[in-house]
């Protein structure tokens, strides 16, 4: 999908993916792990691949927001508008790459570490624990098991296990690509 934004320097392309994930799936945590792997730090895949080894742009990332009844993972980036089709073919190899490569140990470390600090940074403050607490019982879930459990269930993350629930989880077949810019100098660089 190709968004008009005139005299637009730069093209935001976003790859985005619905599935019906919600914090109960007992693979959502692992699935959370991949995708900081994949987009979640200036270390992971993304950043290294579009910002390191191509130059298109200044971060890359992927996230997930969590609805109801399902999560809404996207990637994407802000890149010159003559790379947008090269970014995106990138985006959408490094998600492949994740459901077919384990995410190396190392990687997957860095990534828990990461991931338990954000978690004690969420308890680092009243309003911060209410929020929190409030995302917890909305979803159905217990927040005393969750919160006892977290740095347990996080640990037990493999690459495997990781590598398994983006797998399962990421579908190339179902992704949608929004790619915002200037129109006339987009539409040649994606073949529109």
């Amino acid at each position: 999908i190709l968004v008009p934004r005139p005299g637009s320097a730069q093209a935001t392309l976003v790859v985005a993916q619905t599935m019906t994930m919600t914090p109960h799936d007992p693979d959502y945590l692992d699935f959370v792990v991949a995708n900081h792997a994949l987009g979640g730090t200036a270390n992971s895949r993304l950043f290294e691949n579009l910002r390191t080894r191509h130059g298109y742009t200044y971060g890359a990332y992927s996230s997930m927001e969590v609805y109801g009844k399902g999560t809404v993972w996207s990637a994407g980036a802000d890149v010159r508008p003559d790379s947008a089709g090269s970014a995106l073919a990138e985006i959408r190899a490094e998600a492949e790459r994740l459901r077919l490569e384990p995410v190396a140990a190392e990687v997957l470390a860095s990534s828990k570490r990461h991931l338990a600090g954000l978690f004690l940074m969420r308890l680092a403050s009243l309003d911060r624990v209410a929020s929190y607490l409030a995302a917890v019982i909305e979803s159905g879930r217990d927040p005393a098991a969750v919160m006892a459990s977290y740095q347990t269930r996080l640990a037990a993350v493999t690459p495997e296990s990781a590598q398994a629930a983006a797998r399962k989880r990421l579908d190339g077949g179902r992704f949608v690509a929004v790619v915002i810019g200037e129109d006339a100098t987009l539409r040649p660089v994606l073949g529109l």
